[in-house]
């Protein structure tokens, strides 16, 4: 988390009994909350409900346990999501490890449902000029 400067946080990880090296987690982690299911795996979306009910904070962002993240990528989010109070979400440009685009962003549509915003669009499509709002 040295990618994080001046912003308060508090990180909980959800394991649902992982394969890799998740489960040493706290072998490299020390300054936060693990939460085990000991059940089956549940799934991601059933973890981050668990987990979202013991965050403190104002803001909660769920990340993959093979998420690379980059500098400022913290302080990009919230800046944008206090910038305007009727953002309700944020979300962040996804690259696969080849470098091409998995998503920049997400769609919440009105009925709840959601999408990946550009997801299929070559990388180089992608810039603030061509998002219409």
């Amino acid at each position: 988390m040295n990618t994080v400067t001046n912003i308060a946080y508090e990180i909980i990880i959800a394991d649902d009994k992982s394969t890799d090296e998740t489960k040493n987690i706290t072998k490299y982690f020390h300054n936060g909350r693990v939460t085990v299911n000991e059940t089956d795996e549940k799934g991601f979306v059933t973890g981050c409900n668990r987990v979202a009910k013991l965050a403190k904070g104002k803001y909660i962002v769920f990340l993959n346990n093979d998420t690379q993240v980059q500098k400022n990528w913290l302080s990009s989010l919230v800046r944008l999501i206090e910038s305007d109070e009727s953002i309700g979400m944020t979300g962040s440009k996804l690259v696969y490890p080849d470098g091409s685009l998995q998503e920049d962003g997400g769609i919440i549509w009105n009925d709840g449902t959601g999408w990946n915003y550009g997801r299929g669009t070559p990388h180089s499509f992608i810039t603030a000029q061509n998002i219409i709002m």
